[in-house]
């Protein structure tokens, strides 16, 4: 068995696990809410990073047009 090198956790990674015992504090429906505005926000950051190319997500479900997220 090959054993996989240990992760070094970085300020990433304590963030976002600070947000998880924050969000287990709440009630289900401030996590639910919680959760959309935290990843919409992400989705908007990372589009404005990108360049400003217009293009869309697929899932196995629908297609999510990225354009009309933007602020």
């Amino acid at each position: 068995m090959t054993k996989s090198p240990k992760k070094e956790n970085n300020e990433f990674d304590a963030f976002g696990k600070t947000v998880v015992c924050q969000l287990k504090k709440l009630p289900q429906r401030a996590v639910l809410e919680s959760m959309g505005y935290i990843q919409s926000y992400m989705i908007r950051q990372r589009l404005k990073n990108h360049g400003g190319d217009d293009y869309s997500i697929h899932n196995d479900d629908d297609e999510v047009d990225v354009k009309n997220l933007r602020d």
